[in-house]
């Protein structure tokens, strides 16, 4: 009965993935084995650099979620950018830069960029995480350029200390492991931050999602 029961259970470990949150997410270029997938996202680092607006909208599908409020699609999408009107000059391209800098994470016929917001674990509260987008960031113990640095962050996943909101030029954070400090903002992402989503459809990848916030 014990043997029985013993090997029930590890069928059980084996049949059910125990969900780890990890704590550091450096960011990695899943997608580049999906070659279509490969051929979008150099199409959109070319748009990106050459601020290439014609070429960036050939890569949206009409239906794209960029906003949480009023507002849909590709139409909708073309005027909150600006677009329309004098596009090299348009916000989109700085937002875009941020985001592609941070990798790419691939999931059957999905991708999540930056490839943290896919592996940062779940359960995690958008507003309240945060990843640095640069390697070796400086957790200090006072919001001071010369402060103390409590550690040296090498893609380290960071909670908010404190309500979200109040997070100004420093934010207040912690590691997984308790050890709490300041970061210059600047140098951080947030989980609900910019993020781009795409799938494939009818063998072509296009972007579903361009959003921020939760």
């Amino acid at each position: 009965m014990i043997r029985i029961v013993a090997a029930l259970l590890a069928l059980t470990l084996i049949t059910w993935p125990i969900a780890v949150s990890a704590k550091r997410v450096p960011p990695k270029d899943e997608c580049a084995r999906d070659p279509g997938l490969a051929a979008t996202l150099r199409q959109l680092h070319a748009a990106h650099d050459k601020r290439d607006a014609r070429l960036l909208l050939d890569l949206i599908n009409d239906d794209v979620l960029f906003s949480f409020g009023d507002g849909a699609g590709k139409a909708d999408f073309i005027r909150a950018w600006k677009l329309d009107r004098n596009p090299q000059r348009s916000a989109i391209w700085a937002e875009l830069g941020k985001v592609l800098a941070l990798g790419c994470a691939l999931d059957r016929d999905k991708a999540s960029i930056p490839h943290f917001y896919a592996r940062a674990g779940a359960g995690r509260d958008g507003f309240a995480t945060w990843i640095p987008i640069v390697p070796n960031v400086n957790l200090r113990r006072m919001p001071r350029p010369n402060a103390p640095v409590v550690k040296m962050l090498r893609w380290d996943i960071l909670s908010s200390v404190g309500h979200p909101s109040e997070v100004g030029r420093w934010a207040k954070v912690e590691t997984d492991e308790r050890q709490a400090g300041y970061v210059r903002t600047d140098l951080l992402q947030n989980l609900a931050g910019y993020r781009i989503l795409l799938s494939k459809s009818r063998g072509r990848w296009r972007i579903n999602t361009f959003v921020t916030g939760d």
